[in-house]
């Protein structure tokens, strides 16, 4: 063994000579299992306490710049609270002992007129234990007395300031009270009646006050969260939006697990008074910043997905941003897809998808009013919204227990729309027949639009246009009786066009006009005039009111009037030279209103074949060589120019020259 040690210490030895000096001690470290003191703990926590999450800190950016714009104040920060939010120990006075409780019932006097209330009662009689309560307080009590204190009370508290101390003891009876006058006069009234809203608030809040200004915890954070509730409860969504942004301030960076669920209720509060104050922008971050801490199955999930796509959507109202509108879909689908079959969020999923077939909706119909609304040329996106919003409608029908009939007159609307743009005509029709009857019954929904009703009246013209044997006669009668129940709506414009075309296309159909008469007679929409005279009376009408018209609707009416000119010209061989001049100079009125290129050329070409019907040959057919030299006029109205002219010169036996027509060719 003595052979075994020496041989280690001269090993030691040689090592000291050849190892290198020792290097410096590493500073201390706290190790993971290390115990130590509760005040060591803190103060250990204090300085590895996490900073504000990425989250956290775009969601007080968010908080920070709405409450500048709305000009809201920062609330106070929570501190760890004395005996009294105001007076430390050193400053409080004696305790005073009662004399029938000695020290079970205490009352401390604070400098500042307060008082601390430490009691150990029960059961003991209400008018002793308020007489010697009062006594302490320097209180005079009322003579007049409710019978209720003739019963035991309790009341443990312990450093309780006396108003709430009062509170929990008559509390207890269901009664009331209210301090009168001061110093030596001061008074305790106690009131028979039942508290009522405001006091019961009053008491709460007394209640969540003294709990958040203690020492910061779950339970101080859940206080927070109560004010700011009320506050919300009682419709004063800035003073609960500076109370929320006070707890996400305080509590956001704290690594408590338990207080992190009010943080998140914090910010979807915060989200839901910012949509209500109108700062959308802002709502939206303080509500996703929730949706990223919630479970995707979380009910609550889904109220606070609609409420973000209510925030979403009126960011896209405001700055008319599709990608808001987007944005706002893409929550509603998220909604749909987790909760669509979860009975408690029932009422958010119907609202849900009435939201969603209206955004979509509007979305269709702004693309249609861009890229025009003519049967056949809906590109297959716009066609796949409308198919969705009938969807969504007819699930939202069923969830609220209606039938497509019974529908409320706007969704009523968009289903007949919806079917129309789809080119299902007939379909489309008897919706807004319904709708047109319901105006006429004087049944109307007063939530609806008012301009659906007009434009419902319009669209039915449109459907008889539309069907699958277009019937300008009753389209016609349509639009005559929208023009005579909606004179002034916005669609006069529309219904004064279409009027002009269904009088030209009635002009190539005799048998038409007695039709017409028929429906007229029948609805009581015409006078007794002859219809022709009838007709020729609104053609002086259209002329006459085109005045008050812009641009581009003047010039599609005269359009119809001069074809339809012209097509009296080819069916009255008495008087075909004027009325074809007549139609001739109506087209020429038609270039003069600087109309667009497809309509210019066909007015063009209008005025041409009119002229040459007049004998007037030479200008029709220099009409016609102009047309063709211009390099901007599509095949079809090429094709047509070059076989009028082409026709023209073989019968005026200009064979060389038609030929040369017919192949599109034009010799100088």
């Amino acid at each position: 063994m003595r052979a075994f040690i020496a041989s280690l210490l001269l090993s030691a030895l040689v090592a000291g000579e050849t190892a290198p000096p020792p290097m410096p001690g590493l500073p201390p470290e706290p190790r993971v299992l290390q115990l130590t003191s509760p005040l060591a703990a803190d103060a250990q926590r204090a300085q590895v306490m996490p900073r504000f999450s990425d989250e956290i800190q775009a969601l007080r950016r968010a908080l920070e710049r709405a409450r500048s714009e709305l000009g809201i104040a920062a609330a106070p920060a929570p501190t760890a609270a004395p005996p009294t939010p105001t007076e430390s120990p050193a400053e409080l006075g004696p305790p005073l002992a009662s004399p029938r409780y000695g020290e079970r019932l205490r009352v401390t006097k604070t400098p500042v007129g307060g008082a601390l209330v430490d009691a150990d009662l029960g059961p003991v009689s209400a008018d002793e234990a308020v007489r010697e309560l009062a006594a302490l307080l320097g209180m005079t009590l009322d003579e007049e007395r409710p019978a209720q204190l003739s019963r035991a009370v309790h009341l443990r508290v312990a450093a309780l300031p006396y108003h709430e101390a009062l509170d929990r003891l008559l509390g207890q009876l269901g009664l009331t009270w209210r301090e009168e006058g001061g110093g030596s006069t001061r008074r305790l009234i106690i009131d028979r009646g039942m508290p009522s809203a405001s006091e019961r608030e009053r008491r709460a809040r007394r209640a969540f006050e003294r709990l958040q200004d203690g020492p910061r915890g779950p339970l101080a954070a859940e206080a927070l969260w109560l004010l700011a509730q009320q506050e919300a409860g009682q419709r004063r969504p800035a003073e609960a939006l500076r109370l929320y942004m006070s707890l996400i301030d305080t509590y956001g960076a704290s690594p408590d697990a338990a207080v992190q669920p009010w943080v998140q209720r914090a910010a979807r509060g915060a989200g839901e008074a910012l949509l209500s104050l109108g700062s959308p922008v802002e709502a939206r971050i303080a509500l996703r910043s929730w949706l990223v801490r919630a479970e995707p199955k979380d009910p609550e999930a889904a109220r606070v997905l609609l409420l973000s796509a209510q925030a979403a959507r009126q960011i896209g109202d405001r700055r008319q941003d599709v990608a808001a509108y987007d944005d706002a879909v893409d929550d509603l689908h998220r909604l749909l897809q987790d909760h669509a079959e979860d009975p408690r969020v029932a009422a958010e999923v119907a609202a849900a998808r009435l939201l969603i077939a209206e955004l979509l909706y509007t979305a269709a119909t702004r693309a249609l009013q861009v890229i025009g609304s003519e049967e056949g040329s809906m590109p297959a996106d716009v066609a796949a919204r409308l198919r969705e919003v009938e969807a969504q409608l007819q699930r939202w029908l069923a969830a609220t227990g209606r039938s497509a009939a019974d529908a409320p007159d706007l969704q009523a609307f968009w289903l007949a729309e919806c079917a129309f743009h789809l080119g299902r005509a007939e379909e489309a029709r008897a919706r807004y027949e319904l709708l047109h009857r319901r105006w006429r019954d004087g049944k109307t929904d007063p939530k609806a639009p008012a301009n659906i009703y007009a434009e419902s009246a319009f669209r039915i013209g449109e459907c008889w246009l539309r069907q699958r044997e277009p019937s300008p006669v009753r389209a016609l009668f349509a639009f005559l009786r929208a023009r005579q129940d909606f004179p002034t709506s916005e669609i006069a414009p529309q219904v004064l066009i279409r009027i002009a075309y269904c009088y030209a296309e009635l002009e190539a159909e005799e048998h038409a006009v007695q039709t017409l008469q028929d429906l007229l007679r029948d609805e009581r929409i015409a006078d007794a005039a002859p219809l022709r005279q009838q007709l020729d009376r609104l053609l002086g009408e259209l002329v006459g009111r085109l005045g008050r018209y812009p641009g581009p609707v003047r010039a599609r009416v005269l359009f119809y009037i001069a074809r339809a000119q012209w097509l009296q010209a080819q069916r009255d061989r008495r008087e075909q030279a004027q009325l074809a001049q007549q139609a001739a100079a109506t087209y020429r009125r038609v270039l003069d209103e600087q109309p667009s290129q497809e309509l210019r050329h066909a007015a063009q070409l209008g005025m041409a074949r009119s002229l040459l019907l007049a004998g007037d040959d030479d200008r029709g057919e220099a009409e016609l060589r102009r047309l063709l030299r211009d390099p901007t006029l599509g095949d079809r109205d090429r094709a047509y120019a070059g076989q009028l002219l082409g026709e023209h010169l073989r019968a005026r036996g200009r064979l060389r020259e038609a030929i040369r027509a017919f192949r599109g060719e034009i010799s100088e």
